[in-house]
């Protein structure tokens, strides 16, 4: 689980204009046996439930269990679907995975843009992207407050064919509620 105390501060460099950002709410991921600074995940919310941040740390030690150091590649960020804005939010423009997350910690959806994961993630509100038997309407996630994004924003743009892996390998490890076209 997140640990409760304060947020830190990182910097993230945005690739496209070359400005450095400064993202609040910075929580480290404890691995058994590691010491807690080992990975980040990067949160635009302080007031996530258990469940959403245990699911959240779950999913970050899976990506890092599968992928050992290329895990490093990438950079979690949460930001709960109300809160798309600021930092946190500008830092997922660009190539990764998401992972759409409800109150619950079930996860909704997981799909990958290989030029700006957060832009392809949000269309599915817009097109209303939904789940088989039509319980799951994504646009009415677009705004929710009980609805999280965690993106795995890529760090080096000369490792795109390591965002294919972590999408495939996210969709069969999590089982979402909404599968890719390709799969479902």
């Amino acid at each position: 689980m997140f640990p409760v105390r304060s947020p830190e501060v990182i910097s993230s460099h945005n690739r496209s204009n070359g400005e450095s950002t400064e993202m609040a709410s910075v929580y480290g991921v404890k691995e058994q046996g590691k010491p807690e600074t080992m990975r980040r995940v990067v949160c635009s919310d302080d007031c996530m439930s258990e469940t959403v941040s245990s699911r959240v740390n779950t999913i970050v030690q899976y990506v890092d269990d599968e992928f050992g150091s290329k895990a490093e590649l990438f950079t979690p960020i949460v930001v709960r679907m109300d809160a798309r804005q600021g930092a946190e939010f500008d830092a997922t423009k660009s190539p990764g995975v998401y992972v759409f997350i409800d109150e619950n910690g079930d996860c909704l959806k997981v799909g990958k843009n290989h030029l700006n994961a957060s832009k392809r993630a949000l269309e599915h509100c817009k097109d209303n992207t939904s789940s088989k038997d039509g319980t799951i309407h994504m646009a009415d996630r677009f705004n929710s407050e009980k609805t999280y994004m965690l993106v795995f924003a890529l760090q080096e743009c000369n490792s795109l064919h390591w965002v294919l892996a972590l999408e495939y390998y996210l969709e069969k490890k999590l089982n979402p509620k909404i599968l890719s076209q390709r799969n479902g």
